[in-house]
């Protein structure tokens, strides 16, 4: 996610980024991609041991298996090669492209497990109520929001800079007076 978000900052917001930060960007996130390969790496094992540990290999060749396969293969796999092909070649835009293809995952994830195949048994698939949708938006709406406002106002793409560069230095006192005063105190 912050190699995403980071990328829309880049991309939106340019003109409020500092040298250093669009200087150090692609190292950073190709680091970032290091990890999440490794989550992603991890969370293929978990998901496969699971099927094994049930013994649930026999859904695989039903249609939800074949769905089950497309979100793995894209929201995983792929996302995986992307990210692994990026960090070994250096490639920035892979790795982006990568990140891009993990959150899709992400999402059709989501989508798959609470509406699309949630009670798969009974028959139906659950749509939500319109007010349920509106607030949903709502509230990625207010997210979006605060995260720009977050953006624009604080020094998080930029080095704040001080109003007074240049501060004045006082003249030192002749050491004459200074051993002079010392004394007297």
């Amino acid at each position: 996610m912050v190699i995403v978000v980071s990328t829309i900052a880049i991309k939106t917001m340019g003109w409020r980024c500092d040298d250093t930060f669009k200087n150090s960007l692609s190292k950073l996130q190709i680091a970032l991609a290091k990890g999440a390969s490794m989550g992603l790496i991890t969370y293929l094992t978990i998901r496969l041991i699971g099927i094994a540990h049930d013994n649930k290999w026999a859904y695989i060749a039903t249609g939800w298996g074949a769905w089950w396969l497309f979100e793995i293969g894209f929201g995983v796999i792929l996302s995986l090669v992307l990210l692994i092909a990026g960090v070994r070649n250096n490639n920035v835009t892979l790795v982006r492209m990568g990140a891009w293809t993990t959150i899709l995952g992400v999402v059709l994830h989501r989508l798959n497990v609470y509406m699309i195949t949630f009670n798969w048994q009974q028959g139906h698939v659950h749509v939500p109520p319109f007010r349920e949708i509106v607030i949903a938006v709502t509230v990625y709406a207010l997210y979006i929001v605060t995260y720009r406002a977050i953006l624009y106002r604080w020094p998080i793409l930029f080095k704040w800079k001080t109003r007074y560069t240049e501060f004045t230095v006082l003249d030192p006192k002749p050491v004459k007076a200074a051993a002079a005063d010392q004394r007297a105190a």
